[in-house]
């Protein structure tokens, strides 16, 4: 149910829809909400903040009779997903002032349906209005004003969704290897009445789509996702790496270059990044990771990036905060060694022991052990050591716990 342009702007209980309607308002949304029930499926068209129309779909029929409080009251009493797709306000504004669709040609690449001919007609009559291709797999929209394309979107049924040059590369992939016919559609602006065209769009080849709708990390994994069996090493240590890993599930653990004989490593759990300091960076990765059980996860280019924060704005935004709270913290640390000199040598002097240590990684060392170990390799007293190890275990560097001290996986 994605419309091309559409982004994810929010994904949850069908139940939510009452505690995000004034939301939904007060910010001016516009785009459309997709309720997923065990015997139908109901979308909510938004425009400004305003419920426009609701569209019910039972099996392989489509309604546009119930209103706005029904569905409210719907969410209430029975269980069902939601999805909120946002649109830009400019395609918004372009679909309302659109009548009348009308076929110029359908087919496949093999039979002769060429959309060079047909873009160069629409160039040569300076059309303005869009240009829609509905094919078995996803839709095509452009955006013409006076012959020129000034957007461009593509929606995969169960991908992503794509824009600009992209989006166009994307869909002319698919169209010329495609032995179904697709269906290439004009609307222009005037006429009077409501404009259907948004509806139209939306709603075409919907009896074909698979329930329920893949969520937001699904559909990236489609595009980005690797599956890693337990015990396979994905990124070796010392090898050029320039990735964000996501972990969907599983588990997966990392090892440093200088602890190749360690049993297991410093575990990462579903919703966990490693490497958002990488994506472009062509040097050798100071770490190594391998699965500890099977596991799905998320391999994130610098290019796919964009892709991302398209399709799901919520793994985008906990991507940023991740990022900016790493980078807090490397400063914090910094600023530290800079004000307190010998912390340096108590943070090599603790990396060593737990990177000597076979289980330094799961396991860790006992505090009593690594101690002992501090105050035979550091010129400094107990109580000197105790506070600085302190202000190490502040600066998440290490961690202690339940009188055992491991590493932080985000700082070693």
């Amino acid at each position: 149910m994605l419309f091309p342009g559409s982004r994810t702007w929010y994904e949850g209980s069908a139940a939510d829809l009452a505690s995000l309607t004034d939301e939904i308002k007060v910010s001016g949304f516009s785009g459309h909400i997709v309720l997923e029930f065990q015997d139908s499926i109901d979308v909510v068209l938004c425009v400004g903040g305003e419920f426009a129309r609701v569209i019910e779909k039972i099996g392989r029929r489509i309604l546009s009779t119930k209103k706005y409080r029904e569905i409210w009251g719907k969410c209430q009493i029975k269980p069902g997903r939601m999805t909120i797709f946002e649109l830009p306000p400019q395609l918004i504004r372009r679909l309302r002032a659109l009548q009348g669709r009308r076929l110029l040609c359908s087919g496949t690449a093999a039979t002769g349906c060429d959309p060079g001919r047909i873009l160069d007609g629409l160039r040569g009559r300076a059309f303005s209005g869009v240009l829609d291709c509905v094919t078995p797999v996803g839709k095509l929209l452009l955006d013409f004003e006076l012959g020129k394309i000034t957007a461009c979107y593509y929606a995969e049924y169960e991908g992503l969704s794509h824009s600009g040059l992209a989006a166009f590369t994307t869909w002319h992939r698919g169209f010329v290897r495609s032995t179904h016919p697709s269906f290439f559609l004009t609307s222009e602006p005037g006429g009077t009445g409501e404009s259907l065209v948004w509806d139209e769009i939306l709603m075409d080849y919907s009896d074909q789509i698979t329930l329920p709708l893949a969520s937001s990390i699904e559909r990236l994994y489609r595009a980005f996702g690797r599956e890693a069996a337990a015990g396979e090493e994905f990124i070796v240590a010392g090898a050029i790496s320039s990735q964000v890993v996501y972990l969907i599930d599983g588990e997966i653990e990392l090892i440093p270059a200088s602890a190749r004989n360690w049993s297991a490593g410093v575990s990462l759990k579903p919703g966990e990044f490693f490497g958002l300091g990488r994506p472009g960076d062509k040097s050798p990765s100071p770490l190594g990771v391998r699965a500890r059980v099977a596991s799905r996860y998320l391999a994130i280019d610098a290019p796919a990036l964009e892709t991302v924060f398209t399709n799901s704005p919520a793994l985008a935004v906990r991507l940023v905060r991740e990022a900016a709270k790493n980078l807090g913290a490397v400063r914090a640390r910094l600023e530290a060694f800079r004000a307190e000199p010998r912390l340096r040598d108590m943070e090599s002097a603790v990396l060593q022991t737990l990177l000597a240590h076979p289980k330094g990684g799961r396991d860790g060392v006992s505090s009593a052990e690594l101690f002992r170990d501090l105050t035979q390799s550091l010129p400094l007293t107990l109580p000197e050591i105790d506070a600085l190890f302190r202000k190490l275990v502040a600066l998440e560097g290490v961690r202690q716990a339940g009188g055992r001290v491991t590493l932080s996986p985000r700082e070693f």
